[in-house]
């Protein structure tokens, strides 16, 4: 744990140093591609440690869906299964970045995915959340852009929830890459000092 705040609603965010898919909470999320479909970093890691199960899962979930992709900013919900330690995985579709002339419309469509995530913790009941940086890999979204829209999308989720009716407590904010769990520290703590 590098950097720690609490929000105006009473909602704990710690950023820090690990891997998604050992995290012991009520829900993860994964920055997942648009299918649903194994695949590098992040995405690997969870599939990995859920196993052939969750990967059935995933194509069940797919079947659903009638084999529709994921709309960017969507966030589906399959059940954690093998060694994940979590309750569910939080699929969201995030912006490729570079494809966006309009990056504010890029911005818009990562805040409504990650309150999407949290009104689906919400909707579950889910106390504790584990996530990544989501579309800050190979999506290219710029760490800076990821934190203002993490912090916009918990402002207008305590607006709808306020402590008294939030059912989510704690968010762990997590990279395995050091460079950048410093970067969003520093990033979140500077927006923090500026509110």
């Amino acid at each position: 744990e590098v950097y720690k705040f609490v929000t105006h609603g009473g909602i704990s965010v710690s950023v820090g140093n690990g891997n998604i898919a050992h995290q012991s909470v009520d829900a993860i999320v994964n920055a997942a591609n648009t299918k649903l479909q194994n695949g590098a970093g992040v995405t690997g890691a969870i599939f990995k440690h859920g196993g052939p199960e969750f990967e059935k899962e995933c194509r069940k979930t797919m079947l659903q869906r009638k084999n529709h992709p994921l709309n960017v900013g969507e966030v589906v919900e399959v059940r954690a299964t093998g060694k994940l330690a979590c309750k569910s995985v939080l699929h969201l579709a995030g912006p490729v970045w570079y494809r966006y002339s309009d990056k504010q419309y890029a911005f818009d469509v990562l805040k409504y995915g990650l309150e999407s995530v949290l009104y689906k913790c919400q909707s579950h009941g889910f106390a504790t959340l584990a996530l990544p940086p989501v579309a800050t890999g190979i999506y290219g979204t710029p760490l800076n852009i990821f934190v203002h829209a993490m912090l916009k999308a918990l402002s207008t989720f305590e607006q709808k929830y306020p402590p008294s009716r939030s059912a989510l407590n704690y968010i762990r904010i997590l990279s395995i890459d050091d460079h950048t769990v410093a970067n969003l520290a520093s990033l979140f703590s500077n927006a923090i000092g500026h509110q």
